[in-house]
C-alpha cells in the first residue's frame, strides 16, 4: 500500500465537504469581522498598492492558506495523540533555545558549549523538541523527523479513523477563520476598489519585484512584470529582427533569427 497515496484518497473525501469561500463570506457579516475592518481602515489615505488616494478601500488578505497541508497536519496532530503512535516512528529535534532554529554549533574551547549563528546567543544546552511535536508543529517540515515506517502506519491508522482526522481539521479549520477575521497587520492589506478587482475578478497579479505593475501569470512567470523581467535578466531586442527579446549573456540573437 503507498501511504501517500491512501491519504491523498481520504483528503479528497473529507476536504470536498467543505467551502472556505462560502464560510469566509459569512464571516464577513459578523460584528467581529465589521469592528476590526473599520478599526484597520480608520487612518487609512491611500492604495497600499497603487498608492491611489481614496476613501474607498477593500480589506485584502495576503495570507495563501494550504487547506491540504492543513489537512495532513491534521493527520499528524490525530496520529501522533493515539495509542497506535510510537516515539520510535519520528526523530527528535535540537535548536536554539532563544530563537528556536538549527543555525547554531558547537565551541571547542569557549564557555558556554554552543552558539547560535542567526541571533548570536550563547548557551550551555540545547532545546529539545520531541519528535511528535515536530511533526505536529506548523513550524516544522516532516521530513527531517520521520522515519521510513511512519507515514505507512500513519496512513494505516488515518484509514481506520477518519473521524478523529476529520476533527482534528475541524479545529484547525475554524482557527483559519477565526483568524481571517482577526485582520492582523501582517495579513492583510487596505487597497482600492480598483486593485480588488484585478486582484479578484481577473487573472493578473501584482509584480512581486516592483509592487506596482501588473502581470498576466498565464503568459509570464517568476512572479515579476514585465518590465522587471527584462531588468532583471538583462533582456534586449534582438538586434537581427529588432521584433523579439533575447538574453545577450547567453546568446547572439533571439530564438527566431538562430534559426
Amino acid at each position: 500500500m503507498n501511504p501517500f497515496k491512501t491519504l491523498n484518497r481520504i483528503k479528497s473525501e473529507q476536504l470536498d465537504q467543505y467551502d472556505f469561500q462560502k464560510d469566509a463570506s459569512n464571516v464577513r457579516g459578523t460584528k467581529k469581522w465589521t469592528e476590526n475592518r473599520e478599526q484597520f481602515l480608520s487612518d487609512r489615505t491611500e492604495c497600499e498598492w497603487c498608492g491611489r488616494e481614496t476613501d474607498d478601500f477593500d480589506v485584502h488578505h495576503t495570507w495563501g492558506q494550504s487547506f491540504s497541508r492543513q489537512w495532513m497536519k491534521a493527520t499528524d496532530d490525530a496520529f501522533v495523540e493515539s495509542d497506535e503512535y510510537d516515539t520510535d516512528l519520528t526523530e527528535n529535534r535540537l535548536e536554539c533555545p532563544e530563537c528556536g532554529l538549527k543555525d547554531y554549533y558547537e565551541r571547542k574551547t569557549k564557555k558556554p558549549k554552543y552558539r547560535c549563528n542567526n541571533c548570536g546567543e550563547e548557551f550551555k544546552d540545547l532545546k529539545l523538541v520531541e519528535g511528535g511535536d515536530a511533526v505536529k508543529s506548523d513550524d516544522y517540515g516532516n521530513k527531517p523527523y520521520t522515519t521510513e515506517g511512519y507515514y505507512q502506519r500513519k496512513a494505516e491508522w488515518v484509514k481506520e479513523n477518519k473521524d478523529e482526522v476529520r476533527k482534528k481539521f475541524e479545529i484547525r479549520y475554524q482557527n483559519l477563520l477565526d483568524e481571517y477575521a482577526e485582520m492582523r497587520e501582517d495579513q492583510v492589506v487596505a487597497i482600492c476598489s480598483k486593485c480588488h478587482y484585478k486582484e479578484e475578478k481577473t487573472p493578473k497579479k501584482l509584480c512581486d519585484e516592483c509592487g506596482e505593475n501588473w502581470y498576466n501569470p498565464n503568459k509570464l512567470s517568476d512572479n515579476m512584470c514585465w518590465d522587471c523581467i527584462v531588468e532583471s535578466k538583462g533582456l534586449e531586442k534582438c538586434s537581427e529582427c529588432q521584433d523579439n527579446w533575447y538574453q545577450p549573456s547567453k546568446y547572439e540573437y533571439c530564438s527566431s533569427c538562430r534559426d
